[in-house]
């Protein structure tokens, strides 16, 4: 796979050579070859032999992208199916997709900014059975976010999650100094045949440089407050009201050293600690857990 930069989009050549072996000899042969602006490599079916998901820079003046699914017939990539991206797309960056299939279909994901410059994702949906990619992207509404966070599989369940912006700040969870500059709340979601499906969130904090993952199940029964004049986040339970039980624990960031406290990670001459309170193992949390939780 080469990749070229071809003014300001991103172009990309994929390149496929067949390679036989035959004791001594090797031959290389020139397989399969095109231009694109995206491409995801991937087994739609999992028959053991990959397809190409390609996105295409349109003719149209009102389609930028065309999304393309290319399969393998008779020894040679061929296109089956091909959709226009949303017209909202200015500038693509990636193209995720499904590993498995929940309901008979493949979901494949679009990043990129849209006109108005906001970075966002589009869905699109694989039919096996009728070999055909269509625009899902009605089942995503409300996708953009305000950092650069791509489409991924989080949890590694073979279902791609999509980030998108989300306001925490009610009473399930709260955070003092609070500051879209300084601090950036992810909602993860999938997309099923039911609609979107929440599934989790990260707490990115820009000032002290790390990110928590809070979980979608733990919304009315966990907060969290953070105080970034003192580089301190603490989990806290909440009661059947609502409201803020005991802390269970902290992340701690400073530059000074703390022997008392466990030190899970040092970066230039900021330590961060892991403080743990009593409670916490009643909710069970320990600190092999906690720290999986916490992304530098």
């Amino acid at each position: 796979l080469v990749l070229e930069t071809k003014g300001i989009l991103l172009s990309k050549r994929l390149i496929i050579f067949e390679v036989q072996s035959k004791k001594t000899i090797t031959d290389v042969n020139l397989y399969f070859e095109c231009d694109c602006s995206g491409i995801k490599i991937t087994d739609l079916n999992n028959d053991g032999i990959y397809e190409i998901i390609k996105a295409n820079t349109h003719n149209s003046g009102s389609v930028a992208y065309e999304l393309s699914v290319l399969k393998q017939i008779n020894g040679k990539f061929a296109e089956v199916s091909s959709v226009n991206v949303d017209n909202a797309l200015s500038s693509l960056i990636s193209i995720e997709a499904d590993t498995v299939s929940l309901d008979g279909i493949i979901r494949i994901y679009v990043d990129g900014y849209k006109v108005d410059g906001t970075l966002s994702t589009f869905c699109y949906s694989w039919s096996e059975v009728e070999q055909s990619i269509t625009d899902t992207s009605e089942f995503l509404p409300s996708v953009s976010r305000g950092v650069f966070i791509k489409s991924e599989d989080i949890d590694n369940d073979g279902l791609v999650e999509v980030p998108s912006n989300a306001d925490l700040y009610d009473s399930s969870v709260v955070s003092s100094d609070y500051s879209e500059q300084k601090i950036n709340t992810i909602l993860w979601s999938r997309v099923t045949e039911n609609g979107k499906k929440d599934v989790g969130y990260y707490i990115v904090n820009n000032k002290d440089r790390y990110t928590f993952k809070f979980d979608a199940e733990w919304i009315h029964k966990y907060t969290f407050v953070i105080n970034l004049n003192e580089g301190r986040f603490t989990f806290h339970s909440l009661n059947k009201e609502l409201k803020r039980e005991n802390a269970l624990f902290s992340v701690y960031s400073t530059q000074e050293e703390h022997k008392e406290y466990e030190k899970i990670y040092q970066k230039n001459d900021i330590n961060y600690y892991l403080i743990i309170n009593d409670d916490a193992e009643h909710h069970g949390f320990n600190s092999e857990k906690i720290k999986k939780l916490i992304m530098f």
